[in-house]
């Protein structure tokens, strides 16, 4: 068997010394970091500190370990000679471990800032594009419901989706889904909304509810709706370059109008007396 280096025991000494250092200071730093809180009425650092004194036992029996058996191969000891080249291969191959281990997470930290900053410059330019809500309105109205005009603009055309939602203080009345052609810079469609559709989960779900608007034989007097609509494009019509990094109902914009009503109650129907727009 081949000799152990003539260098391997001072080595050995000399990490131990450095590691024994280190342990000292982390259990120093500990037992400062207890006796400052001592007083305080938080010590949950003894706790979350802890760790400190852990890792201060561990280094510092390592660097005695390491000091002990390079001591003994300065004297003459064959079995501590090789005892300590063999010690510090393994530690040169654990450190070097947790170095790569480090590099690596470093790297794919690095990877992953690179797509989210890709991902935001995208969304960034795709948000300056996409068709955006300039205004929502009410234009015509009658005794069976009413017209929403929705005007939009943009520079990505394609077909997106509208969500009109309609509501009071009390409950979500309506929510109704639309596909649209947005083929143009400036876009006006129109929606149609009816009374029977605005009111007919009062013969559903809020059958027997104590929402007054849908209690038949009651009438009601400025009841107020907020009409909410949200705009985002479909899949199909984000550029093939976002794929994967971003999700169509990211990109929406939001308007809202309202109204008011009276309305009646009937076993059958809820009959509005009166609409009026609010904006």
């Amino acid at each position: 068997m081949a000799s152990p280096n003539k260098h391997i025991p001072t080595v050995s000494i000399v990490l131990g010394v450095l590691l024994t250092a280190a342990g000292v200071a982390a259990i120093g730093f500990y037992i400062f970091s207890v006796v400052t809180v001592m007083d305080e009425p938080d010590r949950s650092l003894i706790f979350w500190y802890s760790v400190f004194l852990y890792f201060g036992l561990i280094i510092s029996s390592l660097g005695a370990y390491f000091i002990v058996v390079g001591w003994k191969a300065t004297k003459g000891s064959k079995r501590a000679a090789l005892l300590a080249q063999r010690s510090l291969l393994l530690f040169t191959i654990i450190v070097a471990l947790l170095v790569i281990r480090y590099l690596w997470q470093g790297f794919e930290m690095k990877n992953e800032q690179a797509a989210y900053q890709a991902k935001m410059e995208n969304f960034r330019a795709l948000e300056r594009r996409i068709h955006k809500i300039e205004q929502i309105e009410i234009t015509d109205f009658g005794s069976n419901g009413f017209n929403l005009r929705l005007s939009t603009s943009g520079s990505l055309f394609g077909r997106y989706r509208i969500i009109l939602r309609v509501r009071n203080t009390q409950a979500l009345f309506l929510e109704k889904e639309q596909t649209l052609q947005l083929l143009d810079s400036r876009v006006k469609n129109t929606m149609e909304v009816s009374f029977e559709q605005l009111f007919q989960k009062c013969f559903d779900e809020f059958r027997n509810s104590n929402i007054y608007v849908c209690i038949p034989g009651a009438g009601t007097a400025n009841t107020r709706f907020t009409v909410e609509a949200r705009l985002f494009p479909t899949e199909a019509t984000l550029p093939d370059s976002t794929s994967g990094f971003i999700r169509a109902e990211e990109l929406f914009t939001t308007s809202e109008t309202g109204f008011s009503v009276d309305t009646v109650g009937e076993p059958d129907r809820i009959v509005v007396e009166q609409f009026r727009p609010l904006h």
